[in-house]
């Protein structure tokens, strides 16, 4: 499945938002994908996290969501990721590629 994501980051020249097609990719054969996401409120700092790890195939291995409490978005993504790995050590999974739209804590 392929999404459009927009940003004000990058613009052209004219100040029009660039689109950039994003697709996912499946792992190669013998690997998992742990993709993973976490939020805060900027309100209140309630923050969550959540993930779904699939196999080579693309299929749906297992998911996982919690509320953390209060954090900043930055925590609630470091929160997903460990998360993300600990399920997968639970259920055997060694060969893993993680995923995430955080570039910072990536």
């Amino acid at each position: 499945m392929e999404f459009i994501s927009t940003s004000p980051y990058p613009t052209t020249g004219n100040g029009s938002l660039v689109c950039n097609n994003i697709k996912w990719d499946k792992p190669p054969e013998g690997y998992f994908k742990l993709n993973t996401d976490g939020s805060s409120l900027r309100t209140s700092g309630a923050a969550a996290c959540g993930g779904l790890i699939r196999n080579s195939l693309a299929r749906w291995v297992v998911g996982f969501a919690r509320n953390i409490g209060i954090t900043s978005a930055l925590g609630a993504e470091f929160w997903g990721v460990r998360d993300g790995l600990i399920v997968a050590r639970n259920w055997g999974i060694q060969n893993i590629i993680v995923e995430m739209d955080s570039l910072i804590v990536f």
